[in-house]
């Protein structure tokens, strides 16, 4: 008998041949060599380590070691001698196939237990009493035992060893010695089809991963490592589950959301020479930004006592440099937020700490600034905005804060700006975003609360937020109080409409993402991302205000340059788009791009003097209380109105009735007809209705004989992305269930 092709441990005691399931030769696999696993070792009483010298046996093909009768086992108790005995109707070896038995014993069947009364494992199925037509069986139990989980495989060996479950045979006199060959259990057939199932679906995720399911899940999660989007996808749907989003009621006509998005924080008035602020102003123009966020703080300006504006210092009007900025960036076409903040010494009393934020002692000295602010600056700049970040210790001079405080100054702050100027508009304090509940440092939700329960309504025109990402992107939907993230105004505007606000807007006074250097000796408390994922998330976060947020007026980016390098050991200094010697960094150049391409008209009510519509011909403007917005826009024969637009619906609101003959519409190059309708219980023009998702070309002309009182646009869309989720999971949910249904197919046929 030759043993080649067999493990080395195994020489000792084994069937003459290995064959496969189909009786052929061959060469057992590394599986099939490996050793018995740890936890069978000390079933195995002879058991040795694999290159272990093994005592010499005879092998045999034609006894099987069936132990003794009763309790005895040749496997447990050693000290007895087995019995051993031969079986019936054994198979000579025909044509180079030797086998145990003819039927009861086969090569390659399933693996089966024997009873409680027959000890040890064995290959092949075991029959009833007597064999199957051919001859006796091996072994004849009572009845056929259950199928065992673990060995549910086909074996590789092809002879009758049976002593153990990872033993062999031994000979006929000597005590039962295990050799400790063990063999490869083969996964039963019906299991391939869901494996094969699995791992195409493996194999589609990871090509698709890159050019679909990873942009897919960035557009939900904000993040950009698969781990982290995996996560981040599994707290968005708990979050959609368990924390539905209130109505933030988008089609609500708003003010103040007519200009251009686009805007910049400059420190302008820390540029000693004049030239300097011109060409920081010139780039801002180019690059498509309409509105500057400039601090005027009251220190500098009204420096030395009450109502002193001279600079002692320099001999020089402390008005000044600002007077240049305002002229510079009107010239420009440049609009100006301008920020009053930072009190002067003899406004404060007291122990001042380390921080000059904080409040003034009486906030009628504060109301007189605003005044003399506005009165100067009437006609030449419209939007101030009042304070900044109080809901933090250190803005609100190092001490607990208030929003009742804040909500006195606000108010006082409003009633004396609009006795300046009734023009002009007043923005509250952008509130940090923080988790925190006092006393130093205050959540913006409760803080903005606060300020409602204190009285705050009616006393500012537009909602100042502070709209950072820190950790995540821009595209990150996971609206929850607990998260500081791009998706937070969403929240601050729910309060809004919950206290009766929501005809007002929401200005983002501080957007942007941190791209401190990985070397910097400093804590990233403000996130840390690349000069390449500050450029794209500036992008995307423009992106994606415009087309979820209706409500959602100028953004200014955090910041545009500092006038010197020397707080570059400091992380803030890497918000920046430019150097200080003017040196752009990527974000720039993006916004660039971004700002200075086609404007479009994104989903919302839009007013008629919407910055991305184009008039041409005889338009006027009316201005009529009866309006929505107070006003409205009237056109001769002849005019022409024309704009892209977003979305899947159009409508223009009319002042009057609404007359199809009065129009002639061309919707992406081709005659649409309008029709009558109505929107929010005012007359319109349907231009559009369940059109492809996406952009769209729009060219109005009043006919002649007629006239069209244009009082507002609203830009709708079909939101179609959980209709492709549920897609999705219905194909998954298919899918796998076919693929079980063919497994139990198989297996029911025995395959």
């Amino acid at each position: 008998m030759s043993c080649r092709g067999t493990p080395a441990r195994c020489r000792r005691a084994c069937p003459p041949l290995w064959r496969n399931s189909a009786g052929a030769s061959r060469r057992p696999s590394r599986r099939a060599r490996k050793q018995p696993p740890r936890s069978a070792r000390k079933s195995l009483p002879n058991w040795r380590p694999r290159n272990a010298p093994t005592p010499r046996v005879r092998a045999t093909t034609a006894a099987v070691i069936l132990g003794a009768p009763g309790p005895v086992n040749p496997v447990r108790d050693r000290e007895r001698t087995p019995v051993t005995a031969s079986i019936p109707g054994l198979a000579q070896p025909v044509a180079g196939r030797e086998t145990c038995c003819e039927q009861g014993w086969q090569p390659g069947l399933k693996l089966r237990q024997l009873p409680a009364q027959s000890p040890g494992w064995g290959f092949g199925g075991l029959g009833t009493a007597g064999a199957a037509a051919g001859g006796a069986g091996c072994a004849q139990p009572a009845k056929t035992p259950s199928r065992v989980r673990a060995g549910q495989a086909r074996s590789r060996f092809a002879g009758c060893c049976r002593v153990h479950k990872y033993g062999c045979s031994t000979d006929d006199t000597g005590p039962a010695e295990e050799c400790g060959m063990s063999f490869q259990r083969r996964a039963p057939r019906w299991l391939l089809w869901p494996a094969a199932l699995l791992l195409t679906l493996a194999a589609g995720l990871l090509l698709a991963w890159q050019p679909l399911i990873g942009p897919a899940l960035y557009a939900c999660t904000g993040e950009q490592d698969p781990r982290e989007q995996v996560k981040g996808l599994a707290s968005y749907v708990y979050l959609q589950l368990t924390q539905p989003l209130p109505d933030l009621a988008p089609y609500t006509p708003i003010r103040y959301t007519d200009v251009s998005p686009f805007g910049v924080n400059t420190f302008l008035e820390q540029e000693v020479e004049p030239a300097k602020v011109a060409r920081s102003l010139d780039l801002i123009r180019e690059a498509g930004f309409g509105t500057i966020r400039q601090e005027f703080p009251w220190e500098d300006i009204e420096i030395s006592a009450k109502g002193d504006f001279w600079d002692h210092r320099w001999n020089v009007s402390a008005w000044a440099k600002y007077d240049r900025i305002v002229e510079m960036a009107n010239e420009r076409g440049i609009q100006v937020i301008a920020r009053l903040d930072n009190p002067p010494a003899w406004a404060r009393s007291g122990d001042r700490g380390q921080s000059i934020q904080g409040p003034p002692d009486r906030v009628e000295d504060f109301g007189d600034f605003v005044e003399a602010v506005v009165r100067r600056y009437r006609g030449k700049v419209r939007y101030y905005q009042i304070w900044n970040e109080p809901n933090l210790y250190h803005e609100w001079g190092d001490r607990p804060v208030d929003p009742a405080a804040y909500t006195r100054l606000l108010q006082e702050a409003y009633r004396r700006a609009k006795a300046a100027d009734p023009n002009c508009v007043i923005i509250t304090a952008g509130l940090a975003p923080t988790l925190e509940q006092g006393p130093q440092n205050l959540s913006d939700l409760a803080y903005l609360q606060g300020m409602y329960d204190a009285g705050a309504r009616g006393s500012f025109d537009i909602l100042g937020v502070m709209a950072y990402g820190l950790w995540t992107g821009p595209t990150d939907r996971r609206v929850d109080p607990q998260r500081t993230n791009f998706a937070r105004p969403q929240l601050m505007r729910a309060i809004m409409v919950r206290n009766g606000d929501a005809d007002k807007p929401i200005w983002a006074m501080e957007i942007g993402w941190n791209a401190m250097p990985p070397g910097l000796p400093a804590t990233p408390i403000f996130g840390i991302v690349s000069r390449e994922q500050q450029a794209q998330f500036a992008v995307d976060a423009y992106e994606r205000a415009r087309r979820d947020w209706p409500w959602m007026g100028v953004m200014n980016y955090w910041f545009f340059k500092r006038a010197s390098d020397a707080e570059k050991d400091q992380p803030f200094y890497y918000f920046s788009l430019l150097e200080p010697d003017f040196t752009p960094w990527p974000a720039y150049e993006a916004l660039k791009a971004y700002a200075t391409s086609t404007v479009v008209v994104y989903p919302g009510y839009r007013q008629e003097d919407d910055w991305a519509l184009e008039y041409s011909g005889p338009w006027q403007k009316v201005e009529d209380s009866g309006a929505v917005l107070g006003a409205y826009r009237r056109g001769a024969a002849g005019a022409r109105l024309q704009f892209s637009y977003w979305g899947t619906s159009l409508d223009l609101v009319t002042f009057g009735p609404a007359d199809p003959a009065s129009v002639r519409v061309t919707l992406d190059g081709h005659p649409v007809r309008a029709t009558p309708g109505q929107v929010q219980g005012r007359p319109a023009l349907a231009l559009a209705q369940s059109a492809a998702p996406g952009r769209h070309t729009v060219e109005v002309e009043v006919a002649a004989g007629h006239e069209l009182a244009l009082d507002g646009l609203l830009v709708t869309r079909a939101d179609h992305r959980w209709a492709y989720v549920v897609a999705g999971l219905v194909l998954l949910t298919a899918a796998v269930a076919a693929g079980w249904f063919a497994a139990r197919r198989l297996r029911s046929t025995g395959g």
